[in-house]
């Protein structure tokens, strides 16, 4: 839900030109544009890296508990899930800097 509303306030209010939004949105600058689209798009950063973990952690412990084995999925999906997670931060990270440049 946090998600999908950063996205819509990147699309409404920042991407957007200043006179489409309305007469009260005039007096925000270009510059200030980009700082607000990019603290939308480094604060979907946590969120990201939490959920992908969280996620194939569950999916690990349903697993284990389903095939009866102790910690064997656990830990493989916990690890996958660090490492999707970085994924995400890496991706945001370069869809930023494209954008900010």
């Amino acid at each position: 839900m946090i998600f999908y509303t950063t996205l819509v306030f990147q699309k409404r209010w920042v991407e957007k030109p200043a006179e489409s939004i309305g007469s009260g949105w005039g007096f925000v600058q270009e510059e200030t544009r980009k700082y607000i689209k990019l603290l939308a798009m480094v604060s979907t950063m946590g969120i990201s890296m939490a959920l992908a973990i969280v996620i194939a952690i569950a999916i690990g412990y349903y697993l284990d508990k389903w095939f009866q084995t102790s910690p064997v999925f656990f830990l493989i999906f916990m690890v996958l899930g660090i490492i999707a997670g970085f994924r995400n931060i890496y991706v945001i990270m370069k869809r930023t800097e494209k954008d900010f440049k």
